[in-house]
């Protein structure tokens, strides 16, 4: 195991709906780096770090916000990516560290990209421990000048809209129901159809 000389704290949040811990705001820390997480912090959280507060976003400076991949999918984009940012109060919002695109076939499947997406953004996770072990916090700060030019897009998901997505109505198209299965069906989160107001999810 590679020695970085730092001491971590690991929170792990246990999906939709985690809470942090209580006592979280007690921490003292240099660093704060959300991946692959849940929690949206508070505002006195993200101050509370000496350095700085850094997410790991699950998808490019185009789509901030929720279901990313998903609606990249929907909108038949050619290619996704992942994004390290600087956290503000306004999720998804923050200057950018570091970004990197990868192509998006339509051969492929939403785990599939998943899984490319996961393992890219752990790519950048490694990067950025190293560097700043290695650089220190200058490595950060010539990051967002070279990035500096890159913005966030304006238009962000959320939650909800995800989730209206994943509904099947009967009045829609045989091209719009595939969309739909392709776009926004996963095994955990599957899409469904409501019968006299009870769901019925597709099994796959």
């Amino acid at each position: 195991m590679l020695d970085l000389g730092y001491t971590l704290k690991v929170v792990f949040n246990q999906g939709k709906g985690g809470k942090l811990p209580k006592d979280i705001e007690l921490f003292e820390c240099d660093y704060i780096i959300c991946f692959r997480s849940w929690f949206i912090l508070p505002k006195q959280l993200i101050e509370k770090p000496k350095y700085f507060a850094i997410n790991m976003h699950p998808g490019p400076p185009a789509y901030p916000g929720s279901g990313c991949i998903n609606f990249a999918f929907y909108n038949e984009e050619n290619y996704f990516g992942v994004t390290t940012h600087l956290m503000e109060e306004k999720v998804d919002s923050g200057k950018i560290i570091d970004y990197e695109t990868f192509p998006l076939l339509q051969s492929q499947t939403l785990e599939n990209v998943l899984k490319t997406t996961h393992q890219k953004l752990y790519n950048q996770l490694t990067d950025l421990i190293l560097n700043l072990s290695a650089f220190g916090n200058g490595y950060v700060h010539q990051k967002i000048k070279e990035n500096e030019s890159v913005k966030w897009s304006e238009k962000k998901r959320k939650l909800k809209e995800v989730e209206e997505h994943r509904e099947i109505k009967f009045d829609m198209d045989k091209k719009e129901i595939a969309k739909r299965i392709r776009s926004f069906h996963h095994p955990d989160y599957p899409v469904f159809i409501i019968l006299d107001e009870k769901r019925f999810y597709l099994k796959k």
